[in-house]
């Protein structure tokens, strides 16, 4: 027969130079990898670009009757155009196993090794738990490193090494390498227990031509992706059976073993192979997968949708805040996180360094009530409105203070003058006793320099370099808070280079405590005793998102982004109804009057201790502070759990919490109580804050995913329209420069989720240099 007439028979043929390519019939071929064509003496020659021996090449198109006897050679090889899974002689790997800690998500949970036949390490696949949940990705070898890449398809099977070591014994597929494993726990004196890479939608990635020959059995997962799987693993493997899982939905074979141990899995395994006496598989019969749209997996849906939050209650506020927060989302029809977080921010900066609470008995541990927070949500839902209400008792304050300093600066301007009309008196005078010889009052003819001009008191400042609010602070030693409607902006800047500086200035500024020196040539040398800044503001969720998933793989080691301790990011209300009063004018004066009454707050008349040392400060009482310790407790746990499955960065963002919870107990203390040591309900309530925040903060960190989601929709959307031909390199897609997807990571990100989800396949392209990964739309998703 001729190249052409074989290539059609096993399809996919196309023209490939003076020859044919065609699907191999040797392993699940997804591309064309077979190369035929007619020798000089016009014999067939053959080449599988996968590696597939010459010999099972002959047999198998011997058994399909597509060779007419004549004899054949193999055809020479040649570099191959696009990267094929490494053999064992191929490709090497370095010894020893990769370090698979990724930037964002931490350390894995659980990895495997990929082995070939011979035992040699192919790839890696790690397990990492994130606020979202787990995610599953693949460490490949890129020269003598390793990178976080899909292995390019065909894929070798997870328990290669067994299936070689024993080739006479039946073969179970269980989906998933922790089930593999724990059925080799289990099954391994009696069966080969493997399993495939890429999970339920990626079983037409693999390579099952190991499987000739022998007897199967699949045991999916108890879901409609794990029967999915197994059809699919039926199809590919003539004579394979399939078992009836037992157990709830949702089960798989580990589940069975943690519940009713090993002997209970060999029963039920022999129970069913017994029952269904599984065939061997024929080898020329397993299927292959062709290149068209029922060559491709389903691709599976892109994840939507936010983590949950704890529902807001107006018990969470102190009785002067509770209804003026109330009438204040009602009228702008906002959530009504948006002004409780404000309000909290605001009142916490006015009490500033005046007090501080000290969680311990004994120790001169202490936190002050300076509180980071910011409001997420869509544009258009009222967030700076909401905010801009929160924020009125600060503004009131400062308008009362500039007019308090409109009247000093008017005194002061007058004895300035007065002293100046003195001075050159006194300087008349002094000139006439020179003239004589007399003696005259030198320090009469000096006046007073310029900075003893009086400065108003100031609470809010909107937009300044760190060196100018670093003025403010030095004479503002109470603190101020910083606000910015879009924060993210704010935050963003800090991330560019040069601007190291001003980062450090607000990680100082958090804490309160520290103090900071501005040493500049025109503003000469700045001291400032301690820095304290509260930080209030707003973002959109996809600003947001971008910018914590940056920092959280970037920047985000030193902090930064976890002291938002007060971060809220709640559902809209799915009804707005139009609400036209005025406001509740005795809550907002009860509020106006808190906030004047800790504007000029007496800590001796608190009963606050430690005024000779600067830091008047308040403790618990014995109930607030065992409830505390239970808390804490319970916090350092889960901070050094060394098994936890949490983000690192979301374990740095609670462990802020230290602070945030004290704080939070002094604030309502003092807006209630408002003398002697902290009681009970005052740490109760900054508990319940505690839980409702962590709600809000699994959320925002959760929303990475959503982001590449975000991105890889915009991808896809592309690729649809035919903006983006398939296929592509991601150089194609950001040099476009479309929205949300100009940044190359992002578009990165972008491109694996959509490989993940089987919408894009990818494939590593040697190019005589650096590999580069090409990506090919699936037909499937066009649908």
């Amino acid at each position: 027969m001729t190249p052409a007439a074989i290539a059609d028979a096993l399809g996919g043929a196309r023209r490939d130079g003076a020859g044919y390519v065609a699907l191999c019939p040797c392993h699940a071929d997804t591309h064309p990898s077979l190369a035929l064509h007619l020798g000089d003496d016009g014999r067939l020659l053959w080449h599988c670009r996968a590696g597939c021996p010459q010999d099972a090449i002959r047999d198998a198109l011997a058994g399909r009757g597509l060779l007419n006897g004549r004899e054949h050679v193999p055809a020479p090889r040649r570099a191959p155009r696009a990267a094929t899974a490494p053999t064992a002689a191929s490709a090497p790997i370095p010894e020893g196993e990769p370090d698979m800690t990724d930037t964002r998500m931490g350390a894995p949970s659980d990895s495997w090794c990929y082995r070939s036949a011979e035992g040699m390490p192919l790839y890696y696949v790690a397990r990492y738990q994130t606020p979202a949940g787990k995610s599953i990705r693949p460490w490949t070898r890129d020269g003598s490193h390793w990178r976080q890449r899909a292995y390019p398809a065909p894929r070798p099977l997870y328990g290669l090494d067994r299936l070689a070591a024993r080739p006479d014994a039946p073969v179970l597929i269980a989906e998933g390498e922790r089930c593999a494993d724990a059925a080799h726990v289990a099954l391994g004196a009696e069966w080969v227990c493997i399993t495939w890479a890429g999970g339920a939608a990626a079983v037409r990635k693999s390579d099952w031509t190991p499987l000739r020959g022998r007897r199967v059995l699949v045991w999916p997962d108890r879901d409609d992706p794990g029967r999915r799987a197994a059809e699919d693993i039926r199809r590919i493997l003539p004579g394979a059976d399939v078992l009836d899982v037992p157990g709830d939905d949702g089960w798989d074979i580990a589940d069975l073993l943690d519940a009713e141990g090993a002997e209970a899995v060999r029963r039920y395994v022999a129970e069913c192979a017994r029952v269904a006496a599984p065939a061997r598989v024929d080898a020329a019969r397993i299927a292959v997968m062709s290149d068209d749209a029922d060559g491709w997996p389903e691709p599976a849906p892109l994840p939507s949708g936010l983590l949950p939050v704890a529902t807001f209650s107006a018990d969470l506020l102190p009785d002067p805040l509770r209804t003026w927060v109330a009438d204040i989302a009602e009228r702008t029809q906002c959530p009504p996180e948006y002004p409780a977080v404000g309000a909290l921010v605001a009142l916490g900066s006015v009490l500033g360094r005046r007090l501080a609470v000290r969680p311990k008995l004994r120790d001169d541990w202490h936190e002050f009530a300076n509180l980071w927070g910011v409001v997420i949500g869509p544009p258009g839902v009222l967030k700076s409105p909401a905010l801009a209400e929160a924020l009125r008792p600060l503004r009131k304050l400062e308008a009362i203070a500039y007019e308090q300093h409109e009247h000093e600066l008017g005194a002061w301007r007058a004895d300035r003058e007065a002293a100046r009309i003195h001075r050159d008196a006194a300087r008349d005078n002094a000139r006439k006793a020179a003239r004589k010889g007399m003696q005259f009052d030198a320090a009469a003819l000096v006046l007073d320099d310029e900075a003893d001009e009086p400065q108003p008191r100031r609470y809010v400042v909107n937009d300044c370099t760190p060196e100018a609010l670093g003025v403010v602070l030095a004479r503002n030693p109470n603190g101020v808070l910083a606000y910015r409607d879009e924060l993210a902006g704010l935050l963003a800047s800090m991330d560019r280079e040069g601007m190291e500086g001003a980062r450090q200035f607000y990680l100082s500024a958090y804490s309160a405590k520290e103090p900071y020196t501005f040493d500049r040539i025109t503003r000469g040398r700045t001291r400032i005793e301690a820095c304290c800044v509260s930080l209030l503001g707003s973002s959109q969720p996809a600003v947001i998102s971008r910018y914590i998933r940056d920092a959280v793989t970037h920047a985000g080691g030193d902090g930064l982004l976890s002291r938002f301790s007060l971060l809220v990011w709640p559902d809209m209300p799915a009804q707005w109804r139009d609400v036209d009063r005025w406001p509740e004018s005795a809550a907002r004066e009860q509020v106006h009057a808190l906030f004047e009454r800790l504007d000029r707050l007496s800590p001796a008349a608190m009963g606050a201790e430690g005024e000779a040392e600067h830091v008047p400060y308040l403790r618990y009482d014995d109930a607030a502070r065992e409830l505390f310790l239970e808390w804490r407790t319970a916090l350092e746990g889960r901070l050094r759990d060394p098994s936890s499955t949490e983000h690192p960065a979301f374990i740095v963002h609670l462990a802020k919490y230290r602070k945030l919870v004290p704080a939070l107990a002094l604030l309502f203390h003092v807006a209630e109580v408002g003398s002697g040591a902290i009681a009970e309900p005052s740490v109760l309530r900054a508990l319940a804050w505690a839980e409702l925040l962590e709600s809000h903060a699994r959320r925002a960190y959760g929303a990475i995913a959503q982001a590449n989601a975000d991105g890889a929709r915009a991808l896809l959307a592309k690729l649809r329209a035919g903006k983006l031909a398939s296929p592509f390199v991601l150089r194609d897609a950001y040099r476009a420069a479309w929205a949300g997807l100009t940044d190359p990571e992002h578009v990165r990100h972008a491109a694996e989720m959509l490989a993940e989800y089987d919408y894009l396949r990818a494939e590593a392209i040697q190019t005589g240099g650096r590999p580069r990964v090409q990506y090919t739309l699936s037909p499937r998703a066009l649908e």
